[in-house]
């Protein structure tokens, strides 16, 4: 057995649920107060190589998740794929994890949209070198929703995520079990990522600085040209954007309503229908997806439009760009089955924040983006462990803050990612040389819930609330194009 081969059969069985005996050698020490069933795994970060296309076989680097401790079936492998399992939790449910670094870069993973302390969020300034450990203990605090997993080292998130480093987390709570919603099968999270390949079946990563590495086909589960064997039934998607930098504007090709149910911090209030649904990277949307009345043997396809206005005045260069058209996913009906769900009027109740209450109302803390041979906020790039003074908040107090992409002439498209607290969408605004383009896309924009990261396009400026706590400590902020993060547009704040 050549040493490929070995690492295929190990990584087959370690992404499979392993149990038994080895609890014991998960570390407490470094959590949070934790109650409740407890889920233990290990990661291993891993090079190895995958069949994705026919023929040679791709370079990915994985994320292998073995069972530890706990209830096996919350660890769910997606079947022939390199990415990493769905974990499924419940809200109050406690998390450990030892994490193994074996690439040769630096690594550490980030519990994405989960409010968690300063140990265990995963910040790039924890980052373990090759053979390094590092370990996680926290209970899960989020309610219901589709958050995720993924590398936060500085400097080399992007080209982990791009190559494979991903997996869902979907969190259940008490009254999102009470709702008529799809579960089980019809209950499905989708990692929607882009990428392009040579011709010998590598990914091709060639960073462009400005709008980042964008691909020319569509990975689903890490899966080109996946197709979801459906039945006439009501189905809950949830759809991750993994991609590095591709912002989607979903449609579906039978013009099906998008009736959006949730995003990234959970359910809505009710459910919205959008004419189509802009996600940026980082962010989560759940789609009420009704096919009982569509024919066994249709096929309809979930694409993404064009629309222009993602980068202005940095050239268009080679290869597809930022609002090309692709094509996402497809769904075949292929069995006629009963369904007896309907679109529930209401879903979740949840705190509205007051503009008023905020303690800077009349002063709304900004974040100004800025390009000068890289990335900046405020005129700062990323500084390990380090924050200004505009970075430095109390804990337990609502703030406004009002993030602004107004560069002039050299403007790209920013998702600004929040770690901590999710926050609400109070405001957006667009210069007047740039709403020609911002009309094609303000539509589709889900602002109406919870959010940890929100997409803004050139001219565009957005105030958002947020309420920090109950964790005290250093965290982050930063553009979830991973490409820019890893250029620096990056940054501390800290929760005093």
């Amino acid at each position: 057995m050549d040493r490929r081969e070995f690492l295929r059969r190990a990584s087959i069985g370690a992404a499979g649920v392993m149990a038994g005996g080895l609890g014991g050698i998960l570390p407490a020490k470094g959590g949070q107060r934790t109650r409740g069933p407890l889920l233990g795994i290990a990661i291993d970060n891993e090079r190895d190589y995958w069949p994705i296309l026919p023929g040679q076989e791709t370079f990915v680097q994985r994320m292998v998740v073995r069972h530890l401790e706990g209830d096996p079936n919350k660890i769910q492998p997606i079947p022939g794929s390199f990415l990493a399992p769905t974990l499924r939790l419940t809200k109050g449910d406690t998390l450990r994890c030892l994490m193994t670094n074996n690439l040769y870069d630096p690594s550490i993973i980030h519990w994405h949209g989960v409010n968690t302390s300063e140990h265990n969020d995963g910040l790039p300034n924890h980052d373990v070198d090759q053979g390094g450990v590092y370990n996680y203990n926290f209970p899960i605090g989020n309610r219901a929703g589709t958050y995720w997993y993924h590398p936060h080292p500085n400097n080399f998130t992007g080209f982990q995520v791009y190559f494979g480093m991903a997996g869902s987390l979907i969190v259940s709570d008490s009254e999102e079990q009470s709702l008529p919603l799809p579960r089980g099968e019809f209950d499905f999270p989708l990692i929607i990522q882009d990428k392009r390949f040579d011709d010998n079946n590598q990914f091709l990563y060639g960073v462009n600085p400005f709008i980042g590495t964008i691909g020319d086909r569509v990975l689903v589960n890490g899966k080109p040209d996946f197709e979801l064997s459906a039945a006439t039934r009501v189905y809950r998607l949830r759809l991750i954007n993994g991609s590095n930098a591709r912002l989607y504007k979903l449609v579906w090709s039978n013009g099906l309503p998008l009736h959006v149910i949730g995003t990234d911090g959970g359910l809505l209030d009710k459910p919205y229908q959008k004419p189509y649904v802009m996600l940026g990277p980082g962010q989560r949307v759940e789609l009420w997806a009704d096919f009982r009345n569509l024919p066994v043997g249709t096929t309809l396809t979930l694409k993404s439009l064009e629309f222009p206005g993602t980068a202005v005045g940095f050239g268009g260069g080679q290869g597809p760009h930022n609002g090309s058209a692709i094509d996402v996913m497809k769904v075949r009906i292929d069995r006629n089955e009963i369904e007896s769900l309907t679109l529930p009027r209401t879903l979740a109740s949840f705190e509205r924040h007051d503009y008023s209450q905020c303690i800077n109302a009349d002063r709304p803390r900004k974040f100004a983006f800025s390009f000068d041979g890289g990335w900046f906020v405020n005129g700062h790039s990323y500084q390990e462990g380090q924050v200004a003074r505009n970075e430095i908040v109390e804990n337990r107090t609502l703030e406004c803050w009002e993030f602004v992409n107004e560069t002039g002439s050299l403007a790209v498209t920013h998702p600004m990612h929040i770690h901590g607290p999710q926050f609400q969408i109070y405001r957006r605004s667009c210069l007047p040389e740039f709403r020609s383009a911002w009309k094609g896309v303000r539509e589709g924009y889900v602002d109406e819930g919870w959010r940890d990261t929100v997409v803004l396009m050139p001219g565009e400026r957005v105030q958002l609330l947020i309420k920090f706590g109950p964790h005290a400590g250093l965290s982050l902020y930063h553009c979830h194009n991973l490409d820019h993060e890893d250029m620096g547009m990056m940054r501390h704040y800290k929760i005093v």
